[in-house]
């Protein structure tokens, strides 16, 4: 289904959509889509890295499992980091079960781009993350804005790379889908979309190179078609 334009969206859509994008995406990934041994689960952003207004949705391994590698991404961009990993020690707390999380998956909303500090939040979030070993898909369907106006993207790779390249998304494509890839130096692989556009496939890394693409496309669809039909018109 092609993007819509959610700078349009009336108060309180783009939560609700984001939320239920999650929930669709979760159930596609635990229907199969992910290898034996990894499950997503919908948590609230406070019991992951602070406070927040939004829900990530997280993949974790539960031990055992028969993950299949496969090649590299083939996305429209690659950029692999120049920076060093960080040293030092850190405390992880793991259920009694072993669970561990392996990757987050985050979709950008309005209030993350709503003032500087935000962006800077959000930024540090995924940074942390991928700092610390977990991979993660970044979604933003909104446009570079007044606090972001290289992109959400762009001020996540500026804390992961100490030679950050110019990644402004294409001027017809400025919603960017990034899957990072939590590494000795980090590697982001993108993709680009425009309003009209189909949603192009994401890699989610699970184990080393081993990865699944996020059922964005599918899931998307069946969500805006359970839209109620007052709100799709806002859309356009």
């Amino acid at each position: 289904m092609p993007l819509h334009d959610w700078t349009r969206a009336t108060p309180g859509m783009f939560p609700d959509f984001h939320s239920s994008w999650l929930t669709y995406m979760k159930n596609a990934l635990n229907k199969g889509r992910l290898p034996s041994g990894f499950y997503a689960m919908s948590v609230q952003r406070a019991s992951l890295y602070g406070p927040d207004k939004t829900n990530p949705l997280l993949v974790s391994h539960a031990g055992g499992g028969n993950e299949v590698a496969v090649a590299e991404p083939r996305t429209a961009r690659r950029l692999e980091s120049h920076a060093l990993p960080t040293t030092g020690r850190a405390l992880t707390i793991r259920h009694a079960g072993g669970e561990r999380v392996v990757a987050v998956i985050e979709v950008v909303s309005p209030a993350n781009k709503d003032r500087p500090e935000h962006v800077g939040d959000f930024a540090g979030k995924v940074v942390s993350l991928v700092r610390n070993g977990v991979h993660v898909v970044v979604i933003d369907i909104l446009p570079p804005g007044k606090h972001d106006p290289d992109g959400m993207h762009a001020a996540i790779w500026e804390g992961l790379d100490t030679e950050p390249e110019a990644v402004r998304p294409p001027a017809d494509q400025p919603f960017t889908f990034a899957g990072y890839r939590a590494a000795y130096k980090p590697v982001a692989y993108l993709e680009y979309a425009g309003v009209g556009q189909l949603l192009p496939e994401v890699p989610l890394f699970l184990d080393g190179d081993v990865f699944v693409y996020v059922p964005l496309e599918a899931t998307y669809a069946t969500n805006y078609a359970e839209l109620p039909a007052e709100l799709k018109i806002a859309l356009g």
